[in-house]
């Protein structure tokens, strides 16, 4: 179980289209301190499935984060529509993996390295320096 399911639970009881909170009422919700990452970081609540373990519990519920507000501690929850699965470890990395492979592998085959080079050999000046 996640420390941020009873947010899940939380949004999930509301029948709210917005949800306005503070970090500091998201903290009573889950009984824990949030990380000190959240309150420093905007990305860390970004709607990004494969993100952090905070992002998939308002996006179980059926919300996305907007209008993020690091200076005053506030976020505000808009109601998506459908939920999303919770999802292990282990699928959230294949997702992770299946979107770089379809981002970069519309690429393969279409760079090629000349016979001879070696492309892990430093080229700077100062690595030609550093090799004697």
């Amino acid at each position: 179980m996640s420390k941020y399911e009873p947010l899940t639970h939380f949004l999930e009881q509301t029948t709210d289209e917005i949800v306005e909170l503070t970090f500091a009422q998201i903290e009573r919700i889950i009984g824990e301190k949030l990380p000190q990452s959240s309150y420093r970081h905007r990305a860390l609540w970004s709607n990004n499935p494969v993100g952090h373990v905070m992002t998939q519990a308002w996006l179980a519920a059926g919300y996305q984060s907007e209008n993020v507000d690091m200076s005053r501690k506030r976020v505000t929850f808009r109601k998506s529509g459908e939920a999303s699965p919770q999802r292990s470890a282990k699928e959230l990395k294949a997702l992770g993996e299946e979107r770089w492979n379809q981002l970069f592998g519309c690429m393969k085959g279409t760079v090629t390295i000349p016979e001879g080079v070696d492309i892990m050999e430093p080229i700077e000046l100062e690595w030609d320096a550093m090799k004697d």
